[in-house]
C-alpha cells in the first residue's frame, strides 16, 4: 500500500486495480481531480496520478476476487488480545 504525503503532485502505481483509500487524518483528497474519502474504493490504472491532498494517505490495493473470500464477521478492526493484562 502506497503511503502519499500530503500536499499537490504526483504518484506511480505499478499495478493496476481497485484501490481502498486510508487517509491518515480527516482531510480532502483528490486524484486525477476526483474526490475520495476514507474507505472508498477507487479504480485505477498503473502509472503517474496527479495528487491534491490535505492529509498523508494509503492506497491499498484489492486484489481480484478477494471480497468473496472475506469473512464479513471480522470486517471491522478490533483488538488481537483484548484486555491481555486484566486478571
Amino acid at each position: 500500500a502506497p503511503w502519499i504525503e500530503a500536499g499537490e503532485g504526483s504518484f506511480a502505481l505499478r499495478f493496476p486495480g481497485r484501490y481502498l483509500v486510508l487517509p491518515a487524518a480527516e482531510g480532502p483528497i483528490a486524484v486525477d481531480g476526483r474526490s475520495l474519502v476514507q474507505g472508498q474504493v477507487v479504480e485505477l490504472g498503473a502509472g503517474v496520478h496527479q495528487v491534491a491532498a490535505a492529509v498523508p494517505f494509503r492506497l491499498k490495493l484489492i486484489p481480484p476476487g478477494m471480497e468473496e473470500r472475506l469473512d464479513p464477521r471480522y470486517r471491522e478492526r478490533r483488538s488481537l488480545f483484548p484486555e491481555i493484562y486484566s486478571y
